[in-house]
């Protein structure tokens, strides 16, 4: 099921948060800590640092591909079944594409489906660094996630 909400991300009240993440695991740096950056991984390292730390950390042991998701607790944040990070480049400001974000929903749909998760918040993923049109991408999400027994919160900025 989906629902579109405007808003900051990190502000929903579900259980899972969806981030669209580089395979470095990089999240907004020495900078980020101290300024909130446009996004959803700038946003959650503002709030909480030490996910970046452990996101650089679980990239490395994994060594990700594109479509890929890795799992982290969410720290400070209230999402108490952690943060789905959904990797949609492999290096920070690259580009990506809609096959990428078809494969990393499915991860998604796996993840949620292996783990009993119910409520997910879920940004445009690929629509901002990674420079995919907003507008397939809420295609390829209905497509992929309106059938789910999961509510995905569709959060837009």
């Amino acid at each position: 099921m989906l629902e579109y909400i405007n808003g900051n991300i990190i502000e929903v009240q579900t259980e899972l948060l969806i981030n669209a993440s580089n395979g470095k695991g990089w999240m907004g740096g020495v900078l980020g800590r101290f300024i909130l950056l446009n996004g959803v991984a700038e946003s959650i390292h503002y709030r909480d640092h030490t996910i970046e730390r452990l996101a650089k950390k679980t990239v490395r042991d994994m060594k990700v591909k594109c479509g890929d998701v890795f799992h982290t607790h969410s720290g400070k944040l209230n999402f108490p079944k952690g943060i789905l990070h959904a990797v949609t480049m492999l290096k920070p400001g690259q580009k990506s594409n809609l096959s990428i974000i078809e494969t990393c929903l499915d991860n998604i749909l796996k993840f949620c489906k292996d783990n009993n998760i119910n409520s997910v918040a879920i940004p445009l993923l690929g629509t901002g660094t990674g420079r995919v049109k907003e507008s397939k991408v809420l295609k390829l999400y209905n497509d992929k996630l309106s059938s789910s027994k999961v509510i995905f919160y569709v959060v837009q900025l």
